[in-house]
């Protein structure tokens, strides 16, 4: 039995671009929830707008494009045994 539609095809540019978007607007307008307030002051003091009562922070997109500018572009996920070490990049 055949199929006419792939089971599943590459994302274009406009399907990344379309999914950074999305994901920028969530970050920006709903962010995220918090467990607690230690994470919350490592986000404020690295320039993240928090709310406090709520325990929610939001990601503005320029604050986003400069941490994510000084993000490795590649790194090592180690594994515990040393065999199946995976690199990232």
């Amino acid at each position: 039995m055949g199929t006419s539609m792939p089971f599943y095809r590459l994302l274009s540019p406009d399907d990344l671009g379309q999914i950074d978007q999305t994901g920028r607007r969530i970050l920006e307008r709903v962010g995220i929830q918090l467990d607690g307030g230690h994470f919350a002051d490592t986000l404020e003091k690295a320039g993240a707008r928090v709310d406090r009562e709520n325990l929610r922070v939001y990601f503005d997109g320029d604050w986003l494009d400069e941490k994510l500018a000084c993000a490795p572009s590649s790194f090592t996920l180690y594994s515990r045994d040393g065999q199946n070490d995976l690199h990232m990049g």
